[in-house]
């Protein structure tokens, strides 16, 4: 599975996570435990995860490289 170490936030993903409120833990969790995962190409998987904050609905998703869902 992962850890911190295994993910690396580009520049303009922790712009995106400071707009939406959002940590990279919980970039991570979603990484572990998505509630569904798209395949967008061969090796190429979004994972998404609905995140309740403050009364809000945030479908929080990350896009990994290779299957590590299996």
């Amino acid at each position: 599975m992962y850890d911190n170490s295994e993910v690396v936030f580009s520049k303009h993903a922790l712009y995106q996570l400071a707009e939406r409120n959002l940590s990279e833990n919980e970039v991570i969790s979603t990484l572990l435990k998505p509630d569904k995962v798209i395949s967008q190409s061969n090796q190429k998987f979004q994972a998404i995860k609905l995140i309740k904050k403050n009364s809000k609905k945030i479908f929080n998703g990350g896009t990994i490289s290779q299957n590590k869902f299996n």
